[in-house]
């Protein structure tokens, strides 16, 4: 599949138009060849060196080469280069309050891995390898790779899980925070220790020609010694056997997640365990810069191996109302997904969210691992106890969420062929306020075993050439489950019980 040759609809022109003034002008401002420039090596950067102190020299170097090419602020803006062949180790850089700030990476910037030396903040937090915060117009570019060594910090998780001794502390390989202006592009981020890239209270973001890989074999290996992969066996309609791992723990290595409002992210590959892109609310705090609602998000033309969905959420209820809209997906390819199609609410009991005006449209998804469409309650429990816990669903209740409705939901043409789940999907609300306006169009599911309907509970929608038809209530009827839903949902566990592998469920 050419995720780039798909018909492109008119609704984000605008919003293209937009998101491309603020790439020119990024590029503008970063790409002027009189904008002041730092080479690390020249502020005591040391390459090939192993040593913690040799981390902490070269982080600093970053730092001051940015004070001294950035400070007073250029209207050209101004750039520092991690130069080409060589190894820089590092420790937490923080690069706060830069306008114009180009981080040009050609080299490699590799995380020093000894955690127990990893600086941390008065809160025992591990700080992030970087932090940009109060910036405008920040851009990480240059052909070049960070690389997280994120396996001991996996293990250190998993290890933490267990024994309940600790919260899930972990460094994120960037965090932006309060930024106008976001440009990523051309780079390679493997192995983070946690989120790759983690954006709040951010604009105008542009991300694009990246790719973000996990070492998703070790972490399958790591999940295995310890347990957390649940193993699913059946048989496909000529009688072969087949047998997936899911995992029951969630190691958090998301590829970009966005809590902005407005942003394009394209021509992106992500290779992970957890949520490809997943969108984060936003709300009306007073504390917030730039963002009250993550809206007017648009992301096409990628490709995502394993992964655990293009993802709206979690979303959890809060009193200053979290919310996420206007946001499409599109011309995605999927390979072997964990989930695809993911849209998730979170526990609580105050407060309210917005989740509403969502679109899928031309997604190809091979194999799926597990739920190929998602649409529902959060399953996963987190590191350190939070979450449900409701991996197994439908073999174990995963209460859903009243206080944010899922409202205005397409999806069109969708193609998905080839996993083990039996079912085409779920889609899930509360009773006493059903979810409206959806639309699915053009979608065929056809599993490598026979293939029944969709898990859907008070839903109000509308289906045009679906295979299977989803049975959604017509409007105003959604208040009850129909008969077909409670055969569909007997049908479920009855298809689950036997596809129980040697580890038992919960």
């Amino acid at each position: 599949m050419s995720v780039s040759v798909f018909p492109r609809s008119n609704r984000f022109a605008a919003l293209q138009s937009l998101l491309l003034a603020t790439a020119i002008l990024l590029g503008q401002i970063h790409g002027s060849a009189s904008s002041p420039a730092a080479n690390i090596l020249d502020y005591g950067a040391v390459s090939d060196v192993i040593t913690v102190e040799a981390a902490e020299n070269n982080s600093r170097a970053i730092e001051a080469a940015a004070a001294a090419v950035c400070t007073p602020p250029s209207s050209a803006g101004c750039t520092v280069t991690v130069p080409d062949h060589q190894i820089f180790y590092i420790h937490p850089v923080n690069l706060t309050g830069y306008i114009g700030l180009t981080l040009n990476v050609t080299g490699l910037l590799r995380a020093h891995n000894n955690i127990t030396a990893w600086p941390r903040d008065s809160d025992n937090k591990s700080l992030n390898v970087f932090s940009i915060a109060d910036c405008e117009n920040f851009t990480l570019t240059g052909d070049g790779a960070l690389d997280g060594q994120g396996y001991d910090w996996w293990w250190w998780a998993i290890l933490g899980g267990e024994t309940g001794l600790w919260k899930d502390r972990r460094p994120n390989m960037f965090y932006i925070v309060r930024t106008k202006g976001v440009l990523l592009e051309n780079t390679e981020v493997v192995d983070s220790p946690k989120f790759n890239f983690k954006l709040t209270d951010c604009s105008d973001l542009v991300a694009r020609h990246l790719v973000i890989r996990v070492d998703v074999e070790k972490q399958k290996a790591l999940l295995r010694r310890h347990n957390l992969m649940e193993v699913r066996v059946g048989t496909a309609a000529d009688g072969s056997q087949i047998e997936i791992e899911i995992p029951t723990f969630p190691l958090n290595t998301d590829g970009i997640d966005p809590a902005v409002d407005r942003a394009h992210i394209y021509n992106v590959t992500i290779e992970n365990f957890d949520d490809a892109i997943a969108v984060k609310p936003c709300s009306s705090d007073p504390s917030n810069k730039y963002c009250n609602c993550s809206s007017n998000i648009l992301v096409e033309d990628s490709i995502v191996k394993f992964g655990v969905g293009m993802t709206i959420g979690s979303v959890s209820p809060r009193d200053t109302v979290n919310c996420v809209e206007n946001v499409t997906f599109r011309n995605i390819a999927f390979h072997e997904p964990l989930k695809a199609v993911y849209i998730k609410t979170n526990p609580g009991d105050s407060g309210s969210g917005i989740i509403r005006n969502i679109t899928y449209e031309n997604l190809e998804i091979l194999h799926p691992v597990w739920w190929g469409i998602y649409i529902g309650p959060q399953q996963q429990q987190q590191p350190g106890g939070k979450g449900p816990g409701c991996m197994t669903y439908p073999l174990k209740d995963c209460p859903t969420q009243p206080r944010v409705p899922i409202d205005d939901i397409t999806l069109r043409n969708v193609s998905m062929t080839g996993g083990i789940n039996p079912f085409a999907g779920v889609v899930r609300c509360n009773a006493s306020r059903p979810c409206t306006g959806f639309l699915f169009e053009n979608i065929n599911v056809k599993e490598a075993l026979d293939t029944e309907n969709y898990i859907m509970e008070f839903i109000e929608g509308t289906s045009i050439n679906c295979n299977p038809v989803p049975p959604f209530n017509t409007a105003g009827s959604a208040a009850a489950v129909p008969e077909e839903q409670k055969q569909i949902m007997a049908a479920a566990r009855s298809r689950f019980t036997k596809l129980r592998g040697p580890e038992k469920f919960p």
